[in-house]
Parts: C-alpha cells; sequence; structure tokens
C-alpha cells in the first residue's frame, strides 16, 4: 500500500497533531479540528512516556539478566537454539504468499493500553491456531511485565 492522503504513518499524524494544537486558531470553525488535534497529540504524548517506560524497565531487565549469566554462556544457549534455524525464515514466509496480504500474526496475553487479554492462553495452542488459518508468520510477545509474555512462550 502506497502512502498518501488518508494513509499517513503514526509519527506524520503526531507531526500533524502538534502543528495544529500550537496554531493559535480563534473559536470559529477551526475549533473543533483543534480539539482533536490536542486530544490526539495528548494521547500520543501519553503513548510516548509509556513507551519511555517499558524501555526503562527492559534496560533494567536485562542488566539483572547479564549480571546473573556471563554473556559467553548466553551466546552459547542462543547458538544451541538457532543451530538448526533457517535464515531469513520470516523474509521468506511473507514474500512466498500466494496473496498480495501476507498476515503476521501476535500472541499476547495482554496490552499496555488495553490491560489482560487472556491471562491463562496457551501461546503454542493459539499459534498453530494461527498457522493453521494461515498465518504467513507469527510473532509471539515474550515481555513480562506488560505483555504476560515470557522466554518459555
Amino acid at each position: 500500500m502506497q502512502r498518501g492522503a488518508g494513509c499517513r504513518g503514526a509519527a506524520e499524524d503526531f507531526i500533524m497533531a502538534k502543528r495544529l494544537a500550537d496554531e493559535s486558531i480563534d473559536s470559529g470553525s477551526g475549533a473543533i479540528p483543534i480539539r482533536r488535534a490536542n486530544q490526539s497529540y495528548k494521547q500520543m504524548t501519553v503513548a510516548m512516556n509509556f513507551l519511555d517506560e517499558i524501555i526503562r524497565r527492559k534496560r533494567e531487565q536485562i542488566q539483572r539478566a547479564k549480571d546473573a549469566v556471563p554473556l559467553s554462556e548466553l551466546t552459547e544457549r542462543a547458538r544451541a537454539v538457532r543451530q538448526d534455524a533457517k535464515p531469513f525464515a520470516l523474509r521468506a514466509a511473507i514474500s512466498s504468499q500466494e496473496s498480495e496480504l501476507a498476515v503476521i500474526a501476535e500472541f499476547k496475553r495482554a496490552s499496555p493500553s488495553q490491560g489482560d487479554i487472556r491471562q491463562d492462553a496457551d501461546a503454542a495452542e493459539i499459534t498453530r491456531t494461527f498457522e493453521q488459518n494461515g498465518a504467513a508468520a507469527i510473532s509471539v510477545l515474550t515481555e513480562e511485565d506488560y505483555f504476560r509474555g515470557s522466554l518459555e512462550d
């Protein structure tokens, strides 16, 4: 899909909302769009601050993990897990679709914005269902605090 009018990305929406919010337009016909732009700008700002919090927490977790297990051991584990993996499998899965639409299905137990979705969800069972129903690829969120995932998923 090409980008064009009515199909802007989130960053472009944010910039547009910020510009509109910063403009001083009288209370005439421009009041409603400015109010909407201010709301969009505020929502984007909250989302960005929340993302900063997720990143801060993840950096702390990574540092604790680095302190607990030597890098050489982590590297060895990662290589063992990927030993039989096909390189560039995601690219191949998406580009091999017969139709123009390639769906990447996402598994998560919770969402930072929506809260719990399904705490008792079985990642293996659900992702098999995604595969059986034609997903080109599957994303499994393993972040623990906000998505309730784990590396075991």
